[in-house]
């Protein structure tokens, strides 16, 4: 597993909301997507089904379609799990803890954060100018490809 918190780690990363709604057991759950740049210039999106921690759930039954949000407390998980016939299967688990609504929401990729500002809890709103569009273009990558 995977535990991000910006506030040990100084940023967050930016998504887009396309769904949000509550199950039959209460969980509230979602589907966003984040992107990132390559060395080439283009965008690599990722799309993630989400589970809102049990704090944030009001508040993310609010958003709606397109709203930009900055993630700044998550978790990612991949656990296994043993069938019946003795095979494993693993599912992949996405829990958000802490967000934070990011004004002058636009429809279009959102963009994963390298050094912007920390977001101020619990419900901090950001402007969309104070958030780059795209990572500079001759930023390196914090990985080889």
């Amino acid at each position: 597993m995977f535990y991000f918190d910006a506030e040990k780690q100084s940023t967050g990363t930016y998504a887009t909301v396309w769904s949000v709604e509550q199950d039959k057991n209460g969980f509230v759950k979602g589907r966003i997507t984040t992107s990132e740049k390559d060395k080439e210039g283009n965008y690599t999106n990722s799309s993630w089904f989400v589970t809102f921690g049990k704090n944030i759930s009001e508040k993310a039954l609010t958003l709606a379609p397109s709203t930009r949000i900055l993630m700044d407390k998550f978790s990612i998980k991949n656990p296994s799990k043993k069938r019946d016939d003795g095979s494993f299967v693993n599912y992949l688990g996405v829990n958000i803890y802490h967000f934070s609504i990011i004004e002058g929401n636009s429809t279009g990729n959102a963009s994963t954060g390298s050094g912007f500002p920390k977001p101020e809890p619990p419900i901090n709103k950001i402007k969309e100018k104070d958030v780059p569009t795209s990572p500079a273009e001759d930023a390196p990558l914090p990985f080889d490809i």
